[in-house]
């Protein structure tokens, strides 16, 4: 199997899992700011933004994420590397979602989605998020999304 068929049909579990995520818990809509990553070489400085406060305000439970890179994946696709901390005392489940745009934000390349479930207190999970589309050169990743609820 090709390596772009194995990252389509896991994007389609993902929208499966943001499907059932979202009519189980709801979700909040407001980005948030995020920590801008180093760039692979063959690509210029892609990057994770702060918007200004009228373009972004907080999204709940975005202390709990944080962007640790954005650089394209193996298939050349606009991808965001995600670590997930879980703050809160009970063992929870993340759904977050990730917006790729160009670097002058005129342009969405696509939107990505990372999920883990049964993440307890304390523990961290290292999740990628993808737009399934081809990255542009310094493409930029923000988190515009977080849906946490108790696992």
């Amino acid at each position: 199997m090709k390596t772009r068929t194995k990252i389509i049909i896991a994007a389609a579990g993902t929208v499966a899992v943001v499907a059932v995520a979202a009519l189980a818990a709801g979700s909040s809509t407001d980005p948030a700011t995020v920590t801008p990553a180093a760039a692979p070489a063959a690509v210029p400085a892609p990057t994770a933004t702060a918007p200004t406060a009228a373009q972004a305000p907080a999204v709940d439970h975005a202390a709990d994420i944080r962007i640790t890179g954005c650089e394209p994946d193996e298939a050349g696709w606009a991808a965001a590397e995600i670590t997930i901390t879980n703050n809160s005392s009970k063992a929870s489940n993340y759904l977050v979602q990730v917006t790729f745009d160009t670097a002058d934000h005129t342009t969405q390349i696509g939107t990505g989605y990372a999920s883990v479930d049964n993440l307890a207190p304390g523990q961290k999970a290292v999740q990628t998020a993808s737009a399934l589309k081809d990255a542009q050169p310094g493409y930029l990743c923000t988190v515009t999304d977080v849906t946490r609820y108790a696992a």
